[in-house]
């Protein structure tokens, strides 16, 4: 959601006007909040109780029976839609690189690439929750 704050909400208040905008921002708050008040705390107390670390193993853990196949499934679905998530954020980030820069959509997103696979392959999960929290506080 972090990258369509930045990059798709603004197209939208200039496109459709502020209220709408405010509109979905205070929906987009009221979802959060109600989500942290009510899933989280459930959600933590059962994936301590089947000492899960991922969504995937969550859900193999709640299924009776097959829960290779569950997991399996559930990554599969996670990753694949992960890959689009990725690509529109490069894509945008690419367009706004050329746009403000006038630098090749194609090798702005290519040097991203790597820094990204820099830094993550530096620290690998530890640095990528760093940078999640970062973002989170920011």
């Amino acid at each position: 959601m972090s990258a369509w704050l930045f990059l798709g909400l603004p197209l939208l208040v200039l496109q459709e006007g502020l209220a709408k905008g405010l509109f979905i921002v205070l929906g987009l708050l009221f979802g959060m909040q109600s989500a942290w008040i009510f899933v989280a705390p459930k959600l933590r107390v059962v994936s301590e109780k089947t000492a899960s670390l991922s969504f995937p193993s969550f859900l193999a853990s709640q299924a009776s029976s097959s829960q290779k196949l569950v997991q399996s499934v559930s990554a599969f679905f996670s990753l694949f839609f992960f890959m689009f998530y990725m690509a529109s954020g490069f894509k945008g980030l690419g367009e706004v690189v050329e746009s403000v820069f006038f630098v090749p959509a194609s090798f702005s997103i290519l040097i991203s690439a790597l820094l990204i696979f820099f830094y993550a392959s530096l620290g690998g999960f530890l640095t990528i929750a760093v940078l999640d929290s970062f973002q989170a506080v920011f």
